[in-house]
């Protein structure tokens, strides 16, 4: 026998025990959770993740993912699929009302027309918080006497005064005959998208009328009607 080799005991007894000493060994192995506080509990068919789960590299999960707790994303998350959402799960402004309408309008019926161009209806429009585009829309309708002996027309347009120094936009003047001591009318209007916007700031819209010669027309008959549409986004 070389020197540090095993030499077991003449009498058999050492084999029964250490028989025992390896059964106690399985049955507490066979008894305990062998991962300790991992949290990890093997189940049939899957394992239950009691506690927080760090994942410092890629995951890929192939089937069904059910989350039943709140759960936080401090990075990018791609969604390459549909994306089904509870009505009403969603909590953040932006996504709730994502665009706002509005509608509003003017009308004028005390109209004092001359030569040049005249206010006969303004409607102003204030930009709702946390919104920064509007989508505007102005119609305007003027119908009036022309109170003169001396056949004229009527002109009319419409005004988009914008915030931010971007100054006016402005539709096409519309005219329409009117002869002497006859009515006549025009519909003149304006659309704009305008953008850079904050809360707080207006839009003013605007209605203008005017008479082609020879002299002004002065206070007439007739009426005026300005209708301003809105949409706003964020």
């Amino acid at each position: 026998m070389q020197p540090g080799q095993f030499k077991p005991p003449n009498d058999e007894s050492w084999m029964v025990r250490k028989l025992q000493e390896l059964e106690r060994t399985v049955q507490q192995l066979a008894a305990a959770n062998v991962f300790g506080l991992t949290g990890i509990r093997p189940k049939d068919g899957g394992t239950d993740l009691d506690g927080f789960v760090n994942i410092n590299g890629d995951a890929t999960i192939n089937g069904p993912l059910e989350v039943n707790g709140e759960s936080e994303f401090n990075g990018s998350l791609s969604i390459n699929g549909p994306l089904n959402l509870q009505p009403g799960s969603i909590q953040n402004d932006a996504l709730t009302n994502p665009v706002e309408f509005f509608a509003g309008f003017n009308d004028n019926d005390a109209l004092t027309i001359t030569l040049s161009e005249t206010n006969l209806c303004t409607f102003t429009v204030t930009i709702p918080d946390g919104f920064s585009r509007a989508f505007i829309v102005a119609y305007g309708s003027i119908g009036i006497m022309n109170p003169t002996g001396a056949n004229s027309s009527i002109g009319g347009r419409v005004y988009i005064d914008r915030p931010n120094g971007a100054g006016p936009t402005w539709g096409p003047r519309r005219f329409q005959q009117a002869n002497a001591n006859a009515d006549a009318s025009t519909f003149p209007f304006k659309q704009t998208t305008v953008t850079g916007l904050s809360g707080g700031q207006t839009i003013t819209c605007r209605l203008v009328g005017l008479n082609t010669g020879p002299t002004d027309w002065g206070a007439t008959v007739g009426g005026a009607s300005l209708n301003v549409s809105a949409t706003f986004t964020r």
